[in-house]
């Protein structure tokens, strides 16, 4: 008979504590609006995301956002652990 090991998972607890967003759209000279129209979201999206009101973020979303503002996801949002 084999034995059996077993392994406990830890688990953590991650959350998006910020984001840089707002910097970034100031130097691109883009708006909430126009970032929004590029992503395929809504102007309110973008500012409850910006201002961290935001329950959950998809990482599409995240994405989207880094592609169109040409910056590193991991440079735009703050992420703890």
């Amino acid at each position: 008979m084999a034995n059996k090991v077993k392994t406990k998972i830890k688990k953590t607890k991650c959350g998006l504590l910020g984001n840089n967003i707002r910097q970034y759209l100031i130097q691109k000279k883009m708006t909430q609006q126009q970032l929004a129209e590029r992503i395929g979201t809504n102007r309110a999206h973008i500012s409850r995301i910006i201002n961290n009101r935001c329950p959950s973020l998809s990482v599409a979303i995240a994405m989207k956002i880094s592609l169109v503002l040409e910056v590193p996801m991991d440079n735009l949002f703050i992420i703890q652990c």
